[in-house]
């Protein structure tokens, strides 16, 4: 990812979590699905051969509150927010090693309304082995 790109997301970044801190806002899963198409698209790389390689495994850190808020109906928040990385991944041509896995974690760092993400090529990544929760820090 390049200077510019890093400085992008770290100014949407701040000024998403200031309107959280300031309005209190809720974590949506429009607003996870839109975080990791973006994700994806700043992980792709170019392999040998002009392939283009995204990343497979999705994790989402949340607040305490909307991971308890979301953590009723997980299976079908990250079966829908696999569907659509999937969909993203298709439109854009990229390639996968392993399934499209996507987890959500709780991060007591994190503020209501406040998420991260982070993505990582992991040829191992099983939606079986994400169903346990994590908490990040």
């Amino acid at each position: 990812m390049g200077r510019a790109q890093r400085f992008e997301r770290a100014l949407e970044g701040l000024v998403g979590d200031s309107f959280a801190r300031v309005f209190g806002g809720k974590v949506v899963p429009q607003e996870i699905a839109q975080a990791l198409r973006r994700e994806a698209e700043d992980g792709v790389r170019v392999l040998a051969g002009g392939r283009e390689l995204a990343p497979n495994h999705y994790t989402v850190a949340l607040s305490p509150a909307d991971h308890a808020r979301m953590a009723g109906d997980e299976e079908t928040i990250t079966h829908s927010l696999i569907d659509c990385v999937e969909e993203h991944l298709t439109e854009g041509g990229w390639e996968t090693y392993g399934e499209v896995v996507v987890s959500l974690e709780r991060s007591d760092a994190l503020h209501t309304g406040q998420f991260r993400t982070k993505s990582s090529v992991d040829p191992d990544a099983s939606r079986q082995r994400t169903a346990s929760p994590r908490t990040a820090g």
